[in-house]
């Protein structure tokens, strides 16, 4: 891991993100449901973006930009 404090939620996270710098991603992303509050919650607090899909109303794209 990259000096970051882990906790319970993060720790697998980050270390997803570090396996995805090592690969060469330029980003990570999730499209979820746009009433799954509880996914944005974590998603915001963890840093990702949250963008409306403009094509559904329904969905939400959460990215995180790794370089």
């Amino acid at each position: 891991m990259t000096g970051r404090t882990p906790d319970s939620v993060s720790c697998y996270f980050w270390e997803l993100v570090d396996a995805a710098k090592a690969d060469g991603l330029d980003e990570i992303y999730s499209i979820e449901s746009a009433g799954n509050n509880a996914i944005d919650h974590v998603a915001r607090e963890l840093g990702f973006d949250c963008k409306a899909d403009p094509h559904d109303y329904t969905t939400l794209r959460y990215s995180l930009q790794l370089h």
